[in-house]
């Protein structure tokens, strides 16, 4: 073993191959996923039920729009525009989740798991938890680095019309069952008020309530939801079992009882050829849960970035034309460094210290980074731009040589200095993804 190591990822992993989604994809990198995954959620869970629900909420959102490549988490940043300030984005939560999923994944396989691989984890285990079904969960995605806010006008709405509803899932490449299944995630969570107001008092602007509407369940959401206030107001989903995953959302369907409108027309559409599905789920929970499974293993497939085919992987006018960084750290001997490449002339070299700096190890304390051999930084290399790009650290001079520093911590640096390196270095944060790397394997 030399002195110091570089973790440098260039030709074999980058080459021209593709990959495909695989439930085994991080069996051999990252082979604890699912039970880190598991354990954050079930601890969050403890104080907030609707957690499965919300959680879903992303990665059904995040899939409509561009595939399931983790867009829907990217913050506004230069040039990006974030999908969560559209309407249908404006209630999303539990992003706070999924942050500590990520954080706690960093910790023992770094740089591995994407944030949309995280999303559909958390999804299917949420979804068990709360006495649904368990499904294979395809995994291998990689994350965008771009979002597309004109692009979430695909993501259906509460008050669509079913022929609207129906055609965006068709635009998605989901069929009718996959439509009945996959609306059937609204056996649990809640809805805001201003979702469904409009069929309490005035739908299709009539000034009547929508005929279809069981009018002792009216009663009870009007109780809820006044006319003219209380928009942030939530009512159950399921008003039988509103925190278990279960067939009763089918059930309130045949009752006149479902709370938005883009549901209950599942039901109600003379001819429909979602009626008999939803009759055929409501009379069998297992048929309900085997094809929810089937369904959600499709819409996770949606367009998905696998392999190469990822848009993070950018050269050309896209590629940083500051220097950038890559960590040096060699764990025997505490040497600690820094490699920089230059993308005028591609040349590789590095400052090496012993970490007897005494702002080292209060940087590495801070932010809880004492490297291991999987937590040294995984990078990609693209030589004909000079892109590189690195793991959530920034780095600093400490009496003249290159040492690592916490990822929260700019001392020493001047703000535009701290911005670049901010830029340049990957997040652990899934919604500050700007140039960042999901190596995804």
């Amino acid at each position: 073993m030399s002195w110091f190591s570089i973790v440098f990822f260039i030709g074999t992993m980058f080459g021209a191959c593709t990959a495909q989604l695989s439930p085994t994809f991080y069996a051999t990198s990252c082979p604890n996923v699912s039970s880190v995954v598991r354990d954050v959620v079930q601890q969050a869970r403890q104080s907030d039920a609707r957690l499965g629900a919300k959680i879903i909420r992303v990665h059904f959102h995040d899939c409509f729009v561009n595939g399931c490549d983790g867009s829907v988490l990217l913050d506004d940043a230069d040039g990006i525009q974030t999908e969560r300030s559209a309407v249908p984005n404006l209630s999303l939560s539990g992003l706070d989740v999924v942050d500590n999923i990520k954080t706690a994944l960093e910790s023992v396989c770094p740089g591995v798991v994407s944030c949309a691989d995280i999303l559909a984890l958390a999804s299917e285990i949420l979804v068990s938890l709360d006495g649904g079904p368990t499904w294979q969960v395809q995994l291998g995605r990689r994350d965008s680095r771009t979002a597309n806010l004109a692009g979430t006008s695909a993501i259906p709405l509460a008050n669509d019309g079913f022929t609207l509803v129906q055609q965006k899932f068709t635009d998605q490449g989901l069929d009718s069952t996959d439509l009945v299944a996959l609306s059937g995630a609204h056996t649990f969570g809640k809805a805001q008020c201003v979702t469904f107001r409009n069929r309490l008092y005035n739908f299709d602007g009539n000034g009547n309530p929508d005929p279809t509407i069981d009018a002792t369940y009216l009663q009870t959401l009007r109780q809820n939801c006044p006319q003219n206030s209380g928009n942030s107001t939530r009512s159950d989903l399921d008003p039988t079992t509103p925190n278990g995953f279960d067939s009763n959302y089918f059930t309130n369907l045949q009752n006149n009882r479902g709370l938005l409108q883009s549901d209950q027309e599942l039901f109600s559409t003379s001819g429909a050829d979602t009626v008999a599905i939803v009759n055929r789920f409501a009379s069998s929970q297992t048929q309900f849960f085997d094809t929810f499974g089937d369904s959600m293993i499709k819409m996770g497939n949606i367009r998905t970035l696998t392999g190469t085919n990822a848009d993070q992987v950018q050269g050309g006018s896209s590629a940083p034309s500051v220097s950038l960084y890559l960590l040096v750290y060699g764990k025997r001997t505490r040497h600690t460094g820094l490699a920089y490449l230059k993308p005028s002339d591609h040349q590789l070299r590095s400052s090496v210290k012993d970490t007897t700096c005494d702002a080292l190890e209060e940087q590495r304390e801070a932010a809880h980074n004492q490297p291991t051999a999987r937590e040294k930084t995984a990078v990609q290399h693209h030589l004909k731009s000079g892109a590189l790009l690195s793991k959530s650290s920034h780095f600093l001079e400490c009496a003249g040589h290159a040492v690592h520093a916490g990822a929260a911590d700019c001392h020493g640096l001047s703000a535009p200095q701290c911005h670049v390196d901010h830029q340049i270095i990957r997040r652990t944060n899934c919604k500050r993804k700007k140039n960042t790397i999901s190596l995804g394997s």
